[in-house]
């Protein structure tokens, strides 16, 4: 009896060791069984929060181009090309010498003078605006200066002139010598001398701009360039900018014109290159310069190519001095205006109004 309670025990021990061997070895099958699971579900789990931050990298890759080309399309690359004179007396703002002989109240001299210090004060106004932009406006838009002067014979003497007139907006010693160079980025050009049309003269400038524009890349619609005059007293950049930024220059308004008060204007802006015979043939002229028809004749001759012009409605129309009413108007706009610049333009400007 307590033999075979021996052997039942026996049997009982080993009974119960297989089965806690197998129990275990089940367990550790079935662990190891959740612990592949566990690691393929980890593994399941890296996957998808690497395709999940691959995904955001590429999200944010395209978001990366995207604020790119959104960048590339805000940004701007101007062009602005002043179309002036060397101040010679008898050789520029011959109808204000002309009117001023006539009243007794001044000559050439005086005319060539008061020009001379409008286009200092157009040019200084733009090197003041450009200079105080912030450096977000910086980032968003380049400016290049070029001033054509009518004769080659004068350009020399432009250079000199504008060295010696233009401020030095300086900020510190270290931004100093940058703004001295400022002066030297007015690059000065000839009008093309083969006419004395103006209109084609202004066509020659802005295609010669195209082809520098083409020697360093591809011309795209953020280069614009913009023909400004420089008799009025006026004409700044951050009213050129505002004017010709709110698509004012885009595919569907490619030409952009500056109202006058005479009923000219006092710039044109254009993406691209216009053709020679924009403004009419030498046996068909669309455009009457130097009439209160100028505007009105070079929208309608942009409308025949098919372009659709834009006039700038910012502001009222600009006044020019081509004429002692001219000075005249314009000093009564000033004077009603008490935030006018005071400067040496100004104060000729009323003595010459004033002169009876």
């Amino acid at each position: 009896m307590v033999k075979r309670k021996k052997i039942w025990k026996e049997l009982f021990e080993q009974k119960f060791i297989i089965i806690v061997i197998s129990t275990r070895k089940d367990a550790r099958v079935v662990f190891q069984r959740q612990g592949k699971e566990r690691r393929r579900l980890a593994m399941d789990c890296d996957e998808d929060e690497g395709e999940r931050r691959r995904g955001g990298e590429e999200e944010e890759e395209e978001e990366d181009d995207d604020d790119d080309e959104g960048k590339r399309r805000r940004r701007r690359d101007h062009h602005v090309l002043f179309f002036g004179r060397y101040p010679t007396p008898g050789k520029c703002k011959t109808r204000l010498a002309t009117d001023l002989m006539r009243e007794n109240c001044g000559d050439e001299t005086v005319a060539a003078k008061l020009y001379e210090l409008c286009t200092e004060r157009v040019l200084n106004g733009f090197l003041r605006d450009i200079d105080e932009r912030s450096e977000e406006e910086r980032c968003d838009a380049t400016i290049r200066l070029v001033f054509y002067v009518a004769h080659s014979a004068d350009v020399g003497r432009v250079r000199t002139w504008l060295r010696e007139s233009l401020e030095v907006h300086a900020k510190d010693e270290r931004e100093e010598e940058e703004q001295q160079q400022q002066q030297q980025f007015v690059e000065v050009r000839a009008q093309d001398q083969k006419t004395n049309d103006l209109g084609l003269r202004m066509i020659r400038a802005i295609n010669e701009e195209c082809d520098a524009i083409e020697k360093k890349g591809p011309m795209r619609e953020s280069h614009v360039i913009h023909v400004v005059g420089t008799d009025y007293p006026n004409a700044c950049w951050k009213r050129l900018e505002e004017n010709t930024n709110v698509r004012a220059t885009a595919r569907d308004n490619p030409i952009c014109f500056g109202k006058a008060e005479d009923g000219g204007f006092w710039h044109v802006s254009t993406v691209g290159r216009l053709s020679e015979d924009f403004f009419g043939k030498e046996d068909e002229k669309l455009v009457r310069w130097s009439t209160n028809n100028t505007l009105e004749d070079a929208k309608n001759a942009a409308k025949k190519v098919g372009m659709n012009p834009r006039v700038e409605d910012v502001g009222n129309p600009l006044h020019d001095i081509d004429t002692l009413e001219d000075v005249r108007k314009w000093m009564r706009a000033t004077t009603r205006n008490k935030s006018h610049m005071e400067d040496d333009f100004t104060q000729l400007a009323r003595q010459v109004a004033n002169s009876q």
